[in-house]
C-alpha cells in the first residue's frame, strides 16, 4: 500500500511510471510486478527511490528478508544515533564480506553474507555487539580468539542493510574509508559516528593521554578533521602528509579538549577508562606498600596499561627501578632503563599524579621513590 501510495504521489507530480523505471535502474514490467503483484520489494529499489524522489519510503519498512522467513531482521524506522556508532565502529575496524563455500545438498555454491569486527579489547567489542542488539534485536556475543576478540554475524539482511542502505564497501577499504554521505548532512548523528570510530581507530597513549586517529585513508582523516570541528574539539595536530607507511594523522593534546573529548568515548571502555584514569587517577593511596600489595598491583597495571611490544617501556618497568633504587633522580633512572630522559620524565610525571610515586627536591635535582602506600586500580575486567 505504501509503495502504491509513493506511485500515486509520482504520477500527481505529472512523473511517467517509465521515466521512474528508467532512473531507479529497473525494467519497466519488474517495477510494475513489484507494485501489483509482489509482496516485497528489494532493498536497492526502495533506496534508490529514496534517494531519487525524496519519498521516505524506507521509514514506512518494518522488515527485511531474504530466502527463508527465518533470515528475517526488524530494522529501525530511522537512523539513529546507535546505527551511526555501529558504522563508525565499521568504518575503523568491521569488515563486509561475500564468502562462497559449499552446501551439503547444494549443486552450485552458496554465499555467505558475513559481518566481521576485530578488536584488542572485550570492552569495546561488547560494546559493539550491545548496538548491533539493540538495532536489529537479536543476541551477538563477542568470541575470544587469539590476540583479540572478534565479533561475526552471518545474516544476509542486516548485511544488505549496510551494504545497500549505507553503501558501505564490501571487502578490503583500507584506502577508500571514509564516512557516508548521510552522516555529513546530519549533524546530530556527527559525535555518535566518531564515538564508533574512536573506540575502535582512535589511540590513547600512555602517558600524556592524547587522542590520535592514524589511517590510510586521507578522505577518512579529512572527515573527521571536519566532524570535530563541527562540535568543537579543533585537531591540535594534523599530518596530512602520508608517512613512511602511508598513513594520515590527526591528535587531539590540549587538556581542556581532551577532556571534552571523553564524551566520544562510551563510560567504562578502554580508552574511556584511560582518561579518566588520566585526570582523576585510581583514587586515594590507601593500600600500605608491601612487597606483597607492589607485586599485586603491577600484576593489574601490566594487565591495562600492557607492553605493546618487546622493546617498549611500561610503567612497571619505572616501577620496578625505583623500586631497586629506593631513591633515584629522572638521569639515574633513564640510564638504568637505557632511554632518554625526555621520555623517562613523562611516565615518572604519569605515576607522581597516579600517587604510585613521589618526588622531592634535593638541590636542584628531582628525586624520585615509590610512596609509602598504593591506590587501588578498579576496572570491570581486573
Amino acid at each position: 500500500m505504501e509503495l502504491q501510495n509513493v506511485f500515486t504521489n509520482l504520477r500527481n507530480k505529472k512523473i511517467k511510471f517509465k521515466d521512474i523505471s528508467k532512473k531507479i535502474g529497473v525494467v519497466y514490467v519488474t517495477l510494475w510486478g513489484y507494485l501489483n503483484k509482489k509482496p516485497a520489494i528489494p532493498l536497492y529499489i526502495i533506496n534508490n527511490l529514496d534517494k531519487i524522489y525524496s519519498t521516505n519510503l524506507i521509514e514506512k519498512v518494518n522488515y527485511l528478508e531474504s530466502g527463508h522467513q527465518r533470515d528475517r531482521a526488524k530494522i529501525p524506522k530511522k537512523i539513529t544515533k546507535t546505527i551511526a556508532k555501529i558504522i563508525g565502529a565499521h568504518i575503523a575496524d568491521g569488515h563486509l564480506r561475500e564468502r562462497k563455500c559449499k552446501w551439503k545438498g547444494k549443486k552450485k555454491d552458496v554465499i555467505h553474507y558475513e559481518i566481521v569486527l576485530r578488536e584488542e579489547y572485550l570492552t569495546n567489542a561488547s560494546k559493539f555487539c550491545e548496538w548491533i542488539n539493540k538495532t536489529f534485536k537479536i543476541n551477538l556475543q563477542p568470541k575470544k580468539q587469539k590476540g583479540h576478540y572478534e565479533v561475526y554475524l552471518s545474516h544476509k539482511v542486516i548485511f544488505l542493510f549496510f551494504r545497500d542502505l549505507f553503501k558501505l564497501p564490501v571487502g578490503r577499504k583500507t584506502e577508500i574509508a571514509r564516512a557516508p554521505e548521510f552522516i555529513k548532512t546530519k549533524r546530530k548523528l556527527i559525535h555518535s559516528f566518531l564515538t564508533g570510530l574512536l573506540m575502535f581507530d582512535g589511540g590513547v597513549e600512555y602517558k600524556k593521554s592524547i587522542i590520535g586517529l592514524v589511517s590510510r585513508s586521507k578522505d577518512l582523516i579529512l572527515d573527521s578533521i571536519n566532524f570535530l570541528n563541527k562540535i568543537n574539539i579543533q585537531p591540535d595536530y594534523i599530518k596530512l602528509d602520508p608517512d613512511k607507511y602511508n598513513r594520515f594523522r590527526l591528535e587531539i593534546q590540549k587538556t581542556e579538549k581532551l577532556k571534552k573529548a571523553m564524551s566520544l568515548f562510551e563510560n567504562n571502555t578502554e580508552k574511556w577508562y584511560r582518561l579518566k584514569e588520566h585526570f582523576n587517577g585510581f583514587g586515594e593511596a590507601i593500600i600500605p606498600n608491601t612487597p606483597e600489595n607492589l607485586e599485586k598491583f603491577i600484576l593489574d597495571l601490566d594487565k591495562i596499561y600492557p607492553r605493546k611490544r618487546k622493546s617498549a617501556l611500561t610503567f612497571s618497568d619505572v616501577i620496578l627501578v625505583l623500586n631497586e633504587l629506593n631513591i633515584a633522580d629522572t638521569k639515574q633512572i633513564s640510564n638504568f632503563l637505557d632511554r632518554k630522559k625526555t621520555s623517562i620524565q613523562g611516565f615518572l610525571n604519569k605515576l607522581e599524579k597516579w600517587k604510585i610515586i613521589i618526588s622531592k627536591k634535593e638541590g636542584l635535582k628531582t628525586m624520585w621513590m615509590l610512596n609509602f602506600k598504593l591506590p587501588t586500580i578498579r576496572r570491570n575486567e581486573i
